[in-house]
């Protein structure tokens, strides 16, 4: 997925990154869910969709257990989408991901994979319990 992402195969990426989301629900493993979630918040802002992105980003870490600040993918799309976003955006996006129950958080990653907008589930709908 990397390599479509730097190539500009954004169809590719969107491929990769379904085949990784279905081998990922196999293991039922909710770090290798969190890896799939931050793969899909790159794919988000290279759609220019930054605060799916934002969200997707905070998926990520409900789904790891806790906010990641070692990875440098993480930083990176971190870092980028404060400075589109600002901050203030981008914590409460980051937070709506954060924010969702481990079901809505799956379903979110799942999402994400497809072309269309994804229907991101509302932390308001589906906060962790």
């Amino acid at each position: 997925m990397a390599l479509c992402l730097e190539t500009g195969d954004l169809a590719g990426a969107e491929q990769a990154l379904t085949k990784a989301y279905a081998a990922a629900l196999e293991t039922r493993d909710l770090p290798i869910l969190a890896l799939v979630a931050v793969n899909a918040a790159a794919l988000a802002e290279a759609r220019g969709r930054h605060r799916e992105s934002a969200v997707l980003l905070g998926v990520a870490s409900r789904l790891r257990g806790a906010h990641d600040r070692t990875d440098r993918q993480v930083r990176e799309l971190t870092r980028r989408g404060r400075a589109v976003l600002g901050e203030e955006a981008f914590a409460a996006a980051y937070g709506e991901g954060w924010e969702l129950d481990r079901t809505a958080a799956v379903t979110a990653a799942g999402a994400a994979t497809r072309t269309a907008d994804p229907a991101i589930p509302s932390a308001g709908a589906a906060r962790r319990g």
